[in-house]
């Protein structure tokens, strides 16, 4: 009996000591892993006409990915599944960059009671028209973000997309230094309503993905009034206080906050806080944008580019493209490289 009670205890022995060697031991490097589906996506898929970006579903276990589309021909260019990581797609549009093209046609007397987001503003806030002047191919319009003092800075900035102010409109860079008009062209705004000069910018790589903003920063002129860290509020000069420095990520589903130049002050619902995105700057142009927040719509329409968006009053990130189902916004972390 003491024999057979030995030999037990040793087979015991001899089966949880490889059980507990395979707890602790690393997981083999050929196991499924959903970054290696999400840069074969890139690779292989992204780069598609059609296919809008994706999301990864990480809620789930195991995690899935989520293939967005322009519309329900795009479905048939979808796996279902990649890496051994099931697939699941989603119809959002074609995202694109949202300066304006419309032309000035609403312009109000100057006796007019109401504030004119596409009118000329002094001194600068955010939430209005913005543009640069570079003839013949001066930016339509967009929206000045805000008006800051970047930390260590003795100067007034202006916060908005690159695209707004640091291309032309045929999408080519114009050098530092290019005026920046407030209104924006479309609205009026020329020679006379220069406002700054651009001062820097983060370049945006074409045809690929791993960007990650899209914004550029313009040295306010010195005869120019500003109202820093503010943005309008409403049809009268009615502003809120939001800080740049104070950042956040929003969580999904929760709201956020935009002041435009089209659409003024709105409020929007988080879908996903770190996408991965195909955003078109004209009929051909296109750049890939990794972590990003996609916020339902209406939140913007064309014209809003540039709008500080804000989380009870911390920065965001900058609204930059979208489709008619969602938003786009860069994330103020990235944006802030601009004067770290």
């Amino acid at each position: 009996m003491k024999k057979r009670k030995e030999k037990i205890m040793k087979f015991a022995s001899f089966t949880i000591i490889p059980i507990i060697l395979l707890s602790i031991m690393p997981i083999s490097p050929n196991s499924p892993n959903i970054q290696d589906a999400v840069n074969y996506a890139k690779k292989n898929l992204l780069l598609q006409d059609g296919i809008s970006g994706l999301m990864i579903n990480d809620s789930r276990a195991p995690p899935t990915l989520t293939i967005l589309v322009e519309n329900e021909q795009s479905k048939s260019l979808v796996p279902s599944e990649i890496k051994g990581f099931k697939v699941e797609t989603k119809i959002v549009g074609r995202f694109d960059a949202l300066a304006s093209n419309e032309r000035r046609n609403d312009i109000l007397p100057l006796s007019a009671p109401l504030f004119n987001r596409k009118g000329t503003v002094r001194p600068l806030v955010g939430g209005v028209s913005l543009g640069n002047w570079c003839p013949p191919w001066s930016i339509t319009a967009g929206t000045l973000g805000v008006c800051f003092k970047p930390p260590g800075y003795t100067s007034n900035y202006i916060l908005t997309n690159a695209h707004v102010i640091a291309e032309d409109s045929l999408h080519r860079l114009v050098p530092l230094g290019t005026s920046v008009i407030q209104p924006g062209k479309a609205d009026g705004g020329n020679i006379f309503k220069i406002v700054g000069k651009l001062s820097a910018r983060i370049i945006i790589q074409l045809f690929v993905y791993g960007n990650h903003a899209d914004c550029a920063m313009a040295k306010v002129s010195s005869n120019i009034g500003v109202q820093l860290n503010k943005e309008l509020a409403g049809d009268n000069i009615n502003t809120y206080t939001v800080s740049v420095t104070n950042m956040v990520v929003p969580s999904e589903a929760s709201a956020v906050r935009k002041s435009g130049r089209t659409t003024g002050v709105t409020t929007g619902w988080v879908y996903d806080n770190s996408a991965t995105v195909k955003v078109y700057y004209g009929l051909v142009f296109w750049a890939g944008f990794d972590d990003i927040i996609l916020v339902h719509q209406p939140f913007c329409e064309g014209g809003d580019s540039g709008s500080f968006v804000d989380q009870n009053g911390k920065f965001v990130g900058l609204v930059f493209a979208g489709s008619d189902e969602y938003a786009i916004v860069c994330k103020a972390g990235y944006i802030a490289d601009l004067w770290s």
